[in-house]
């Protein structure tokens, strides 16, 4: 749940901002963790703060997560804190809620007591990769953080650059076999049948190809809504599987 509140905080300067958290004595303790002295503080019910509810976790793309791990790993390595890397790279998302979001929960976690890998795992803003939280949790136990973040960014951008590689490839093919299918489509509803009756004052017996032509046709005029909404639920149910099942994601990827 996301609440609105208004306060002032260490340094004296008055703010205006969102905290999200389980109920409202969850973030006066979260504004109190952050010492922030609030002096009103509420529910916040608009759009996004709905939305915010009902979904479950933000889907993050591979170069966020790799500029947010270059961010981090600099900062790190130039000496400051975890808790003050957060708070200074939570400064660049301004205007990002979703990031500015995550960021807020990991900071208040941090201040909290918890360690970054526990942060990261406790917070319901974003999805992480597993092996993003479990590469944090060693390089953390090991003191060589700066550098596995530093790792985890050059894999992430070449992985960002790798999917659109992939995209591109397959952007041309698709348009292809789209324009194909409309094509063929279109003919087959709409040309066929004028020329049918071409066939019909030969009188004589057609080729068993240009036969199903002509009945497949017939097919398309007479049921092409039907075939529409088959195409579509199609689609829509290849997209929840992909989504939803595992074993169907791997079965495409593999293909």
């Amino acid at each position: 749940m996301l609440y609105r509140y208004v306060g002032i905080d260490s340094s004296g300067k008055k703010i205006k901002d969102k905290i999200e958290a389980r109920d409202i004595d969850e973030a006066k303790s979260k504004l109190k963790a952050k010492k922030i002295l609030y002096s009103k503080i509420e529910e916040d019910v608009s759009f996004f703060a709905n939305k915010f509810k009902f979904q479950k976790k933000y889907k993050i793309t591979p170069k966020e997560l790799a500029n947010f791990s270059r961010d981090l790993a600099i900062y790190i390595k130039a000496g400051i804190s975890i808790v003050n890397a957060i708070r200074l790279t939570q400064n660049q998302y301004k205007h990002n809620k979703k990031m500015s979001n995550f960021l807020s929960n990991v900071s208040t976690f941090l201040d909290e007591g918890k360690n970054f890998y526990s942060a990261l795992e406790a917070q319901d803003v974003i999805e992480l990769p597993n092996f993003y939280k479990q590469s944090i949790k060693v390089s953390e136990d090991s003191g060589i953080m700066d550098q596995v973040l530093l790792e985890l960014a050059k894999f992430l951008k070449e992985q960002d650059r790798i999917n659109k590689q992939i995209q591109g490839a397959f952007a041309y093919p698709m348009f292809i076999l789209i324009v194909s299918v409309f094509m063929v489509g279109f003919m087959i509803t709409y040309v066929v049948p004028k020329i049918t009756s071409i066939f019909d004052q030969l009188d004589q017996e057609l080729p068993a190809i240009t036969q199903a032509v002509i009945t497949l046709g017939d097919f398309f005029t007479n049921h092409w809504s039907k075939l529409l909404i088959a195409i579509v639920l199609i689609v829509v149910m290849f997209i929840v599987l992909l989504k939803k099942s595992y074993k169907f994601k791997y079965a495409v990827d593999s293909f």
